[in-house]
């Protein structure tokens, strides 16, 4: 199962530049370091794409003339897709913080620095509060200073999943949450499962490629209010 770390930022231009203003200046150039833009798809107000980085790794291997193992530096690759939301007014960027930073770097760089790209606060309470639609199950909530009895509080986790009104819990708990597990089914035989933390990280059991444009617009929608 693929996991994947989700970052939210919000993606401000001081130039009224349109999808294929952008696309120029983003997809058609090489930094000096080989490091390049993929366009995936394009429409009337969504630029999906990959950023292509590279780092060096030390690998191990077998070097058959000298019958002996030898580890040696290799040049690889890291693909990271993210998704700008002009409409909106946001980026996604699916891999890890500092990777996120790194493509917000070479994003300004290629946009001549007219843009402005911010992260997103994502508030667990509030999506708490406000979840709901047939389409969205609640599984496992970790909440903390839970009361045991007098005296007595702790974290605790509970499975919502087969609960008969599992909206009303999270509510009452809404202040307490410290993460949330959502599953995502928007489309027949698509299921996408993701975890949510009162410290704004989201976690998305699946990757990018496998989920439709519909339900990654529902995934954005619950976390960025």
């Amino acid at each position: 199962m693929a996991v994947n770390s989700l970052h939210f930022m919000k993606f401000h231009m001081s130039e009224p530049w349109s999808i294929k203003d952008l696309c120029e200046k983003i997809f058609n150039s090489l930094s000096e370091e080989g490091e390049r833009f993929i366009l995936n798809e394009e429409t009337a107000s969504i630029i999906d794409g990959y950023y292509v980085t590279y780092f060096y790794a030390k690998e191990m291997i077998y070097n058959e003339d000298i019958n002996s193992l030898e580890t040696i530096v290799v040049k690889k690759s890291l693909v990271i897709p993210f998704s700008i939301d002009l409409k909106n007014q946001i980026i996604d960027v699916w891999s890890s913080k500092s990777n996120a930073n790194k493509l917000v770097t070479q994003l300004g760089i290629r946009l001549d620095h007219k843009v402005s790209i911010e992260s997103i606060d994502i508030n667990l309470e509030n999506i708490a509060n406000d979840l709901q639609g047939r389409n969205i199950k609640i599984g496992r909530i970790k909440i903390q200073n839970f009361l045991i009895e007098k005296d007595i509080v702790a974290n605790c986790t509970f499975d919502l999943s087969n609960h008969n009104n599992p909206s009303n819990t999270l509510k009452k708990y809404s202040k307490d949450l410290v993460q949330m597990a959502i599953i995502i089914s928007e489309e027949q035989n698509e299921v996408v499962s993701m975890m949510i933390y009162k410290s704004g990280s989201v976690v998305v059991y699946k990757s990018k490629e496998e989920i439709s444009l519909k339900t990654l617009e529902l995934v954005r929608k619950i976390c960025v209010r």
